[in-house]
Parts: structure tokens; sequence; C-alpha cells
């Protein structure tokens, strides 16, 4: 089973906005989180202590569920 990457339109829209989630990341431009494909993993950290988003739900590409979490079947 494959799952697919939170996009960064889910993410702006779970930080309340991208001035919120540019804040979070530490960034210079608000704009910045427009042009993502894909979370960077330098900010994975910082939103998941912000957001409670885990890193395994915005990058599953990278990382594994952890132990424990369990999958719906």
């Amino acid at each position: 089973m494959h799952i697919s990457a939170m996009d960064a339109k889910e993410l702006i829209k779970a930080a309340g906005g991208c001035v919120r989630l540019a804040e979070i990341c530490g960034l210079k431009s608000h704009t910045t989180p427009l042009r993502w494909k894909t979370v960077p993993v330098a900010h994975l950290r910082a939103i998941e202590a912000a957001l409670g988003i885990p890193r395994h739900v915005m990058r599953p590409d990278i990382f594994d569920v952890p132990s424990g979490a369990g999958v719906a079947t």
C-alpha cells in the first residue's frame, strides 16, 4: 500500500495560513511554502512540534509509521 505525503495546501490549511507556516519554519517569506511540492525535511521537526502533525504523515516517503501506532486495515 502506498501512502501519499501531505501536500503543501493541506499543511498550509492546518497551520492557519502561509504566514503562520512560514513563522513556524523560521522563513523570511510567507510565499515559500506555496512553492513546496513536499515538506522539506529541515522543517519537519518545527512543524511537528508546533502543529502536532507527525513527520511520518507529512513525509511517509522518508519516515515509517512508528511501531505501536497501528494502521487501520
